[in-house]
């Protein structure tokens, strides 16, 4: 009688052991895509004397930052809640200056974070130095991008 209630305390113990406190796995999909040089020439924009042309398919932020930069470091979980919220209506992208410093120069990215906004093939690019605010760049997209 002791061994089986001993090995029936044993198997629930086991069971509670590595089946509590398990949280159940989250979708923890990047929706902020890391670019270089080549995807943005080849799928985002064309560069023709320091002109910018989209050749993307929908409105699309694109975030030029560093890994060192303090307000970039803020701006990427919004960057991040925000491509979540405009999910398959906005592209977001971001590109490493210190990795990608050829199209940095060639756009004279001269200040991080910089942020720059494509609406459509015939809009020009906006484009925004400095930290904003989650307000300020869902509002920017709301206004400007989906309008």
């Amino acid at each position: 009688m002791k061994i089986k209630y001993f090995s029936v305390l044993l198997i629930v113990s086991f069971f509670l052991l590595f089946s509590c406190g398990q949280k159940p796995k989250e979708n923890n999909q990047v929706l902020v895509e890391q670019i270089d040089t080549k995807f943005f020439v080849d799928n985002v924009a064309k560069i023709d004397n320091e002109t910018l042309t989209y050749i993307g398919n929908k409105p699309t932020v694109v975030d030029f930052y560093a890994s060192w930069c303090g307000p970039c470091k803020m701006l990427s979980p919004i960057m991040e809640k925000l491509s979540k919220k405009y999910e398959g209506k906005v592209n977001f992208y971001k590109i490493d200056v210190d990795e990608s410093l050829d199209l940095a120069n060639t756009l004279k990215i001269k200040a991080i974070p910089t942020l720059i906004f494509f609406k459509d093939s015939s809009s020009a690019p906006v484009i925004i130095e400095g930290f904003m605010s989650e307000t300020e760049l869902e509002h920017y997209i709301s206004s400007n991008l989906l309008k």
